[in-house]
């Protein structure tokens, strides 16, 4: 079983949930500790051990990234290690509260292994009542490209470090040792309301077969608005740059710099995938109802999981130990099937979706859960599950612009759990009836020019755009 991410984050699914981007470059050189130090063994009011923790991460991730690798090993890698940043271990100690966080040039989190949740919320600096904004205001301030700052906070004297790096979507402050309340008001959820479209319909009345095809198709159809919106914009602010993109003749810094204005201004909504509250725009997240993102290469590459950030990177080559009605045990050629003609070419029509049945993991019981799973290369649960799962292209073309940019191509999809959940099925489908709860499935497709891809957020459907697809 392989992990995969797309360095360049160009996407939001909308109602989805970003594989975390872990397409950071590092810097080379790293002021700091020098003895080697995993989250349990630092001390937090040690500045010299949160110093040397923090040069670990990055030393990781120096490690973990080689640039002469193929583009498909520097993907795997870069999962494998934004996996192991959010897992306990070496990275996080949930009981000291040692970890590591992302924040981004326009104040967005792009890692909480502590709380993953906050995966694209603001930073506010002046947010009033936190315990900890002027902190990170004050370390994001003074930290820069290879140059390390550390401040000493709290009650309990900690230490927070923080140092910047260059990622594709722009720079990313890295701290080390702070830690907060997950309800700290210096981070707050996103306006959404401007996503809202007219009669969708929501993850709150996916009950059967056809509203969860509703569904989906509406969460495509908002993904293309957000797209075309944001294109339009920043073509009317950066028309030079985009007017080459547009015209295939832009430098390699041009299609560099339209990368990053895209992937920013696309991040600054990636929360909205798991929003579950009317108030704050489409509710794309209810119950079971949420949403992944796949890629459309033959190993499905989870890129946002909408429920459990810890399968983002995950490919799907997992195995059905009791395949429904005959249906393939492999999950990833199951979905791969649904979405390609007899020829093994994408189907990418608005009729051309298709219901699969297979076993999953129902995320509202843990009565289903398959332990072991992941060493076994097996689904993560025995929970029957319906997926509606269809491919498109969401970067449609602009209004008296055309299309810029290659086609951006994703599989989208989630399902319910029907009321027979868990006793093998039947393999007809039914009709889809029964069962409060879902999940969604959503792909990202791969393109010759950089992958401005990247997405979600965990609980909700998210969506992806590749607009680019070379590294900067």
């Amino acid at each position: 079983m392989k992990f995969r991410t797309y360095g360049m984050i160009l996407s939001l699914l909308f109602a989805l949930g970003i594989v975390f981007s872990f397409g950071i470059e590092a810097s080379a050189d790293h002021p700091g500790g020098t003895e080697t130090k995993t989250a349990a063994d630092t001390k937090i009011t040690s500045e010299t051990d949160v110093r040397a923790f923090l040069d670990h991460i990055i030393e990781y991730y120096n490690d973990s990234y080689i640039a002469e690798d193929s583009r498909n090993e520097q993907d795997r890698k870069l999962a494998v290690y934004g996996r192991q940043i959010r897992e306990e271990g070496t990275y996080k100690d949930s009981d000291t509260n040692m970890y590591s966080m992302g924040i981004n040039e326009d104040g967005i989190v792009t890692n909480h292994p502590r709380y993953p949740s906050l995966y694209g919320y603001k930073f506010v600096s002046d947010a009033p009542g936190s315990a900890v904004a002027s902190t990170i205001q004050d370390l994001i301030s003074a930290s820069g490209l290879d140059k390390m700052e550390c401040k000493m906070y709290g009650a309990e004297e900690r230490w927070a470090c923080a140092i910047e790096v260059d990622s594709p979507s722009g720079k990313v402050t890295v701290i080390a040792g702070l830690h907060h309340a997950e309800n700290d008001s210096a981070f707050i959820f996103p306006d959404c309301t401007d996503l809202l479209r007219d009669n969708y319909t929501s993850a709150m009345e996916v009950t059967d077969k056809e509203s969860l095809k509703n569904y989906v198709e509406d969460v495509i159809k908002i993904s293309g608005d957000l797209l075309t919106k944001v294109g339009t914009d920043l073509f009317m602010e950066h028309p030079g740059i985009f007017t080459a993109v547009l015209g295939r003749n832009a430098t390699d810094e041009q299609i560099a710099e339209a990368g990053k204005l895209t992937s920013q201004r696309l991040f600054q909504k990636i929360a909205c995938l798991s929003n579950e509250d009317p108030s704050r725009g489409p509710v794309l997240n209810h119950g079971a109802i949420y949403s992944f993102i796949m890629g459309t290469d033959p190993a499905a590459t989870v890129l946002i999981n909408g429920n459990n950030p810890a399968l983002n990177g995950l490919d799907l080559q997992v195995n059905d130990p009791n395949p429904i009605g005959g249906a393939k045990a492999n999950i990833a050629e199951l979905i791969h099937d649904a979405v390609t003609d007899d020829q093994g070419e994408l189907k990418l029509g608005p009729g051309d979706g298709a219901f699969v049945e297979y076993h999953w993991d129902d995320p509202t019981t843990d009565a289903d859960n398959n332990e072991g799973w992941f060493e076994r290369q097996e689904v993560p649960g025995n929970s029957r599950k319906i997926s509606y799962v269809r491919a498109a292209d969401i970067n449609v073309p602009l209004p008296g612009l055309g299309q810029i940019g290659p086609p951006a191509i994703y599989i989208f999809g989630s399902g319910i759990y029907p009321m027979d959940s868990g006793d093998g099925g039947d393999g007809d489908g039914g009709d889809g009836d029964g069962g409060d709860g879902g999940c969604a499935i959503a792909g990202v497709g791969n393109t010759s020019q950089a992958t401005l891809l990247n997405l979600l957020l965990t609980a909700s459907v998210l969506f992806s755009v590749v607009f680019l697809r070379r590294r900067i």
